[in-house]
């Protein structure tokens, strides 16, 4: 999974509520598959990435589902926020596989988002100003800054959204271990520490001849 302490040229983005004045300045296709939306506020880096649809052994049929409309409703409130809403309506996953629809998906996102292939600069988002909600995310133990698994986590004035808080999901200050309290009748000594703590924009479909992304 992708860390942002992997990231040394520019510090991670601190996580807020609201950070303003932020940019998409790139998405990227990556040699799994995945994607990345690089986004910067000049000081900091948020990369945000997506990978394609994969049901797990331990997942059920609705429970993929489920991540699967999660999936796509990120990468669509992402879109949304940069296009008229006539280009969005445009995208649309065909295919006949799973793998199919999301690679179709995908290029008909990059497309509308006038991504450049080369660069992965989005014309798209050149000059606009970006508001985004970021929270931390726990991976084995180890916090990162990241975008929120729900949206709305982006806003601009094309797509003008407000942000919540939610305090069970989201962490916006690395939860602290708090020490149980010693028993100094316990032979032991001290107890063990705890941790505190849309492929279904459906629309019309676009048509493209454009070179598989």
């Amino acid at each position: 999974m992708f860390d942002n302490s992997k990231v040394t040229d520019i510090s991670p983005m601190v996580p807020a509520l609201r950070k303003e004045k932020c940019k998409l300045v790139s998405i990227k296709k990556n040699d799994d598959g995945s994607f990345t939306f690089a986004f910067t506020d000049a000081i900091s880096s948020l990369n945000h990435r997506e990978f394609a649809p994969k049901q797990g052994q331990t997942q059920t049929q609705e429970q993929f589902e489920t991540s699967v409309k999660l999936l796509t409703s990120r990468i669509a409130h992402i879109t949304r926020a940069f296009v008229t809403e006539a280009e969005f309506l445009k995208i649309k996953g065909n295919g006949n596989s799973l793998d199919e629809k999301w690679n179709d998906y995908m290029k008909q996102t990059m497309i509308a988002l006038g991504v450049d292939r080369a660069t992965g600069k989005v014309a798209k988002a050149a000059g606009v100003d970006v508001a985004l909600k970021v929270v931390y995310r726990e991976n084995k133990g180890k916090y990162y800054s990241a975008l929120p698994q729900v949206p709305p986590f982006i806003s601009t004035a094309n797509h003008p959204k407000e942000f919540t808080e939610n305090p069970a999901y989201d962490k916006f200050v690395i939860p602290k271990i708090t020490p149980d309290h010693e028993d100094p009748t316990f032979s032991g000594g001290a107890t063990v520490p705890k941790a505190a703590g849309e492929f279904t924009p459906t629309p019309a479909a676009a048509t493209d001849n454009s070179s598989d992304w």
